[in-house]
This record gives C-alpha cells, structure tokens and sequence, in this order.
C-alpha cells in the first residue's frame, strides 16, 4: 500500500480546509483560556471554608465530569427551542459548541488547578501571613504562580484534547 501524496497536498489546497483548521484553532484556544480562568475559579470555591460555596463547585465539577460532551453539546444547541430567547447567543454551532465546551472543560480544569492548589505547602501560605500579606496578596503572589507551573503540564496535555473533542462541533 502506497501513500498518495498528491492527494494529501491537494487538500491543503482547498479553502474548506483552512477554514476548518481556523475553526479548530479558535474553538480550542477560547476554551482553553476561559476553562483556565474558570477551572481556578472553582479549584478555589472546592477549597472554599464555605460549604455553599464548596459544594456548589463540588456538584459542578461532579455533574459537568459526568455527562458526556456530546450530550451536553447537543443540549445547548438545542436549548433555543425550549427558550427561544437563548436562539440569540446560541444561533450558531459554533457559540453552541463553545458554551457546551467551556460548561465541560473548566470541570476538567478545575481539577488540575485543584491538584495544583493542593501541592502548594502550608509553609508558603504562612510564611505570606508573616510577611503581612492579605489573602488575596498571599493568593495572586504566592499560592497562584507555583500552583500554575505545577498545573502546567497537565494544562497542556487537556490542550490537546480539547483540540480532538472540537470535531464534535458542527
């Protein structure tokens, strides 16, 4: 069996292609940045000392882990026919696609940010304390760039399947 490699190259030609890899590349990309932001958000609301506010994250993060994406997407781009003031946001597959997508990797995320959150020792939260940092200094300057270079890799590795599950859009 012989590679045809005329065929291969006469694909890159075609303008549906491009378009398709354009497609892929800002799907991919708006997902992964706002499930990062997302992802942390509710990493801390799980570690949260409210527990309304830890459970509500834990439920998120248990139920969006649990359903299937292809479940999920085809809910959300069939909500406009349920509510038919959503069909305004959700009027194309790719908004569909991207709300469906964001709602079920910021639960992935939220647990490598959680992992990272968790490797993070006492010592680095106290020594923030004794140097008269607030909770939100002693967060921003401290926990959170050590809990994201920790996180770091493992970001990267949902990177790549979150390019693999945007074929399920459109």
């Amino acid at each position: 069996m012989d590679f045809n490699w005329v065929y291969t190259f006469t694909l890159l030609s075609h303008q549906d292609f491009w378009l398709a890899t354009w497609t892929v590349i800002q799907l991919s990309v708006l997902v992964w940045v706002v499930g990062i932001v997302l992802g942390f958000v509710l990493a801390l609301g799980k570690q949260s000392r409210f527990k309304a506010v830890a459970w509500s994250s834990d439920t998120y993060i248990w139920f969006f882990r649990s359903l299937p994406l292809l479940v999920l997407l085809v809910f959300v781009y069939n909500l406009p026919q349920i509510f038919p003031s959503s069909s305004v946001l959700l009027a194309s597959p790719f908004m569909a696609g991207l709300i469906a997508m964001i709602l079920s990797e910021a639960a992935y995320i939220a647990e490598i940010h959680r992992g990272g959150l968790s490797s993070i020792h006492k010592g680095q939260i106290e020594a923030g304390k004794a140097l008269g940092l607030k909770y939100s200094g002693i967060q921003r300057l401290i926990v959170m760039p050590q809990a994201f270079r920790v996180a770091l890799p493992a970001l990267g590795n949902e990177y790549v399947s979150i390019v693999k599950l945007t074929s399920l859009v459109q």
